[in-house]
This record gives structure tokens, C-alpha cells and sequence, in this order.
């Protein structure tokens, strides 16, 4: 059954990238959004103040913070103190958007999932701050560093986490949170491994329906998502929220989503090797993304535009499998590791049949996430690049963009990089 419900999966995607245009209420919501002014960064709590500054900005805006409508003379407005800015054509009122901006003098708690407490299994630690431009900091044996939200802090053992809140200028005072793993954690039942066919499946399903252009493949899905939202605004309540959400250019964001559907691959996959243990409902591809950016754990990125940075990792993954399964990543990145192959030689060493991984240029700094599957004698490895890659160095760890797969590997060629790209 599982082995029909994906090659079903793998034909619907191939149908859906045959088509040559893009529904009508899509481009027609999404003309209209664009033609709306957009404030950058969005609504939200801040830390003393910030300020907003109009995408795209012209000569005929006004705005308001409360009061009366005024001439908007640039594109950044200051804001201390709380306030519901609106922006809007002064020849066309209609053309207006509006932003709630919060402004707190002080530092609130730190949001953490779950609570601090006593719990009879491990648990994956959520961290984040109320204030958005505000960072979270984790003592580590070297002193507190950024806390990385896509990761979460796996607690598998009684531990105390020591956090604070920073800005560019000044930290909060540190806050001890607490949590008691009791009794010691047992370890869950191991998953069987792939089948063959699964495994090909997965693979066939990474280079068509998460392929990146313009009308099909992992853009025609942010566009199947953006018409489940013009049919049902409930979806994305947030009206601020739902007007940037369709005003986004999907195909800019379809090249930056890996670590998205990583995440999304992942659990798919995951899900198929725990086998029927009563697993929560997992939604279909435009629902997920739908459901994590109207939760807040998929969030936009520096541009203000689309939806792309991941803001709380864990939320991806752990909501779709059972509690004895939580993991956020099976293999991470260490000093010895500091490139995806060596990853993927790590992950053949440990030999599971699914895993995250982890690269960066540093044993704190990340730059993104993989999605690793056992394919018969190697590893497959799905990601995203979107940029022309020059070089032996880069090409050796990247490849180039899809179709293009490159075997590498430090024992002759053992791994294929799979580039389902731009």
C-alpha cells in the first residue's frame, strides 16, 4: 500500500509539472497584493523601538500611526513607543496595508516549549524571544552563544539550561530553566529500514515535485498553498501576515526553501520507518508550509518578502511523529565534519536510514540543512542551491543545478549529491 500511495504521489507531481500556466485567482491575488505598499520588518513585540521601512516606497504614500494621514516624505519610519502603522495611496486609499507594532522598555520572559519541569521522556527545548529584535543566548562550556532556532536543545537527561536575551548593546540577566527527565529515558523501539522502492520513491519525488521554476514543482506548491488561502483566509488569520504571504514571489522563495522541505522530507520518511504507531496527522506539502507560517516557525527573510527562514525548527518535524521519536537532527556538524560530504561519510559510519544533516563554516555558525536518505549501497542526499557554482571546490561539494547530480566522495566516488535546484 505504502509503495502505491508514493509512486501515486511521484505521477500526481509529474502531471502537475506538466502544466504551463498558473491558476488565475493566484496571479490575480497576487498582483493585487503587490500593488499594496509592505513594511519591513513585520508586526510584532520590540525591544525600545524600531524602525519600519516601506518596501516599496514612492511619492504618493501617506501613513498613520493613530491620528491623522500625513505625507510619507521616506521610506523609514521610527517607531518608539507601540503603535498601529498604516501606509496607503493617497490617490487610492484601497491600496493600503497595516502593521502592529508593540514596544516593550523592558525584556519579557523568554518563550519556552515545552515548560520548565519534570517529564518521563526527552524533550526537544524550543527557545525564543517575545521581542523580535531581541537574540537568545544558551551557556555553553565556553560561555553563553546564540541559541540556534532551527536546531532546539535536546534534553535527554535532568539538566539546567542557563538563557538570556541580548541586543547589539546590552544582555538581560541570566534565567535558569529547569527540567527533570524522570525515569531515565527508554530507548523507542528502532524503525525497520527503508524498502528499495521507498527509498527510490522519496528520490523521484525530491527531483520533480520539489524542483524549483517558475510554474511548477515546489513553486506551483507554494502557489496550490496560496489559493488554499484566497479560498480560506482563516488559514492565515493575520491579515498583515496573509497580504505578505500572497504578495511573495514564489519562485525566489522555492530556490531558499531548503531547509523547509528537508524537514518536510524527513519526517515524510521518518514516519514510513516507525510503522503504524497511531502517528499525528501530517498535512500534505501546501498546508505544512501553510501551517508553519501562520504559526510563526516559518518567517521571512531579511528582505521582508518571502517566507523562507526557519524560526523554530523543531516545530517542523516533531508535531508529525510520536514522542519516543523526537529528534531534530540525527547527525550534526563538529569541527572534523566541516563539509557535506564528510557529513555524509559520518552518516554511513552511524548508518541510519533517514537523517537531517548539519554544515557550516564553523562548530557554531550553520549555513543549512540536508535531508540524507539510504538509497541501496549509498546515501542521496536532497538540497537546494541557487546560485552558479564555479570552481572545483564548490562543485565538488555542491554540483550545479538540476539535473546535474555529482558522485563524490573520499573512498572513489561512494556518494551522489542530488541537487533538485533552481
Amino acid at each position: 500500500m505504502k509503495h502505491t500511495i508514493l509512486t501515486i504521489l511521484i505521477a500526481c507531481a509529474v502531471i502537475r509539472c506538466a502544466g504551463s500556466s498558473r491558476h488565475p485567482q493566484v496571479v490575480a491575488a497576487e498582483a493585487a497584493e503587490r500593488q499594496k505598499p509592505l513594511l519591513n520588518p513585520p508586526g510584532g513585540v520590540y525591544f525600545r523601538g524600531i524602525d519600519a521601512k516601506v518596501i516599496n516606497f514612492g511619492d504618493n504614500l501617506e501613513y498613520s500611526t493613530g491620528g491623522d494621514f500625513m505625507p510619507l516624505l521616506s521610506d523609514t519610519l521610527s517607531l518608539r513607543g507601540s503603535a498601529t502603522l498604516r501606509v496607503r495611496s493617497r490617490s487610492n486609499p484601497a491600496l493600503a496595508t497595516s502593521e502592529t507594532y508593540e514596544i516593550a522598555a523592558d525584556f519579557t520572559p523568554i518563550l519556552t516549549h515545552p515548560a520548565p519541569g519534570s517529564y518521563a521522556a526527552a524533550q526537544v527545548v524550543t527557545l525564543s524571544a517575545r521581542q523580535k529584535n531581541v537574540r537568545v543566548q544558551v551557556r555553553g562550556a565556553d560561555g553563553f552563544n546564540d541559541y540556534d532556532a532551527e536546531m532546539g536543545i535536546t534534553i535527554a537527561a535532568s539538566a539546567n539550561l542557563e538563557v538570556r536575551q541580548c541586543t547589539a548593546t546590552e544582555c538581560s540577566a541570566p534565567e535558569i530553566l529547569s527540567y527533570q527527565i524522570v525515569p531515565p529515558v527508554v530507548n523507542p523501539p528502532a524503525p525497520r529500514a527503508l524498502t528499495q522502492n521507498e527509498a527510490d520513491g522519496f528520490v523521484k519525488k525530491a527531483a520533480t515535485t520539489f524542483q524549483q521554476s517558475s510554474v511548477q514543482g515546489l513553486a506551483a506548491l507554494m502557489d496550490e498553498a496560496k489559493l488554499l488561502v484566497i479560498q480560506d483566509s482563516s488559514l492565515i488569520a493575520n491579515a498583515a501576515l496573509r497580504q505578505r504571504f500572497l504578495s511573495q514571489n514564489n519562485t525566489q522563495a522555492a530556490a531558499e526553501a531548503c531547509t523547509t522541505v528537508a524537514r518536510y522530507l524527513y519526517a515524510s520518511a521518518r514516519r514510513l520507518t516507525l510503522g503504524d504507531r497511531g502517528l499525528p496527522d501530517m498535512p500534505d506539502f501546501p498546508r505544512y508550509y501553510i501551517r508553519h507560517i501562520a504559526d510563526g516557525s516559518i518567517t521571512v527573510d531579511s528582505t521582508g518578502v518571502n517566507f523562507v527562514w526557519v524560526a523554530n525548527g523543531p516545530a517542523l518535524v516533531n508535531p508529525y511523529l510520536p514522542k519516543d521519536a523526537l529528534q531534530a537532527f540525527d547527525v550534526q556538524r563538529g569541527t572534523v565534519y566541516p563539509t557535506d560530504y564528510s557529513l555524509l561519510d559520518k552518516l554511513n559510519v552511524m548508518a541510519p536510514e533517514v537523517a537531517l544533516l548539519r554544515d557550516g563554516p564553523s562548530g557554531t555558525s550553520h549555513t543549512h540543512t540536508f535531508f540524507a536518505i539510504r538509497n541501496g549501497a549509498t546515501y542521496t542526499m536532497a538540497d537546494t542551491y541557487f546560485r552558479d557554482f564555479n570552481g572545483i571546490e564548490t562543485r565538488a561539494s555542491a554540483g550545479k543545478s538540476w539535473p546535474f547530480a555529482f558522485r563524490f566522495g573520499p573512498a572513489g566516488s561512494r556518494y551522489l549529491h542530488f541537487v533538485y535546484g533552481y
